[in-house]
């Protein structure tokens, strides 16, 4: 039987309007779109759709070199949302405040009160098999488990679930 494909938030690269010169690129969950539209204006966010090309251009690792990462990649664009849900939509209420127009919080706003569900709904946490090779190299230097620097996800992640079991 095939793996379900899950609606998972990813680190995303956006463009947000916010005057006639002023273009402002930031690095956020997909699920900020939403609450960035509320506070901004619907249409002043852009996903930009190739954010490799444009963080990684002129960026080249010297042959040989593991250590060195591709901007893109050490900024965590490949990154699954991992946290907990609880703590994001806190994080969430801090960072964007009251809503301008109605007296509630931005996320509330968007997403509804925590306990209504909606926000748990959408913003999903990701398994250790779907975080990307950045997130499991991260988890396994917290654990203080060494790795191949060359190695890829799948021997990442057995090593991290052979540690974790």
């Amino acid at each position: 039987m095939a793996k379900q494909e899950r609606n998972l938030s990813h680190r995303v690269l956006v463009q947000i309007k916010r005057g006639l010169t002023d273009d402002t690129p930031l690095i956020v969950w997909q699920h900020e779109i939403p609450l960035l539209e509320s506070v901004h204006g619907e249409g002043t966010v852009r996903v930009i759709e190739d954010p490799k090309a444009v963080l990684d251009e002129g960026f080249f690792a010297k042959r040989n070199d593991t250590a060195k990462r591709a901007p893109s990649i050490s900024l965590g664009l490949d990154d699954v949302f991992d946290g907990d849900v609880r703590d994001e939509y806190s994080r969430l209420l801090a960072r964007y405040g009251q809503h301008e127009k109605v007296a509630m919080p931005v996320v509330e706003y968007v997403y509804g009160r925590l306990d209504e569900g909606r926000f748990e709904k959408i913003v999903i946490r990701a398994t250790v098999d779907e975080l990307s090779e950045r997130q499991l190299r991260d988890r396994l230097r917290m654990e203080e488990v060494e790795y191949p620097p060359a190695a890829k996800k799948d021997q990442l992640l057995s090593l991290l679930t052979s540690v974790t079991a």
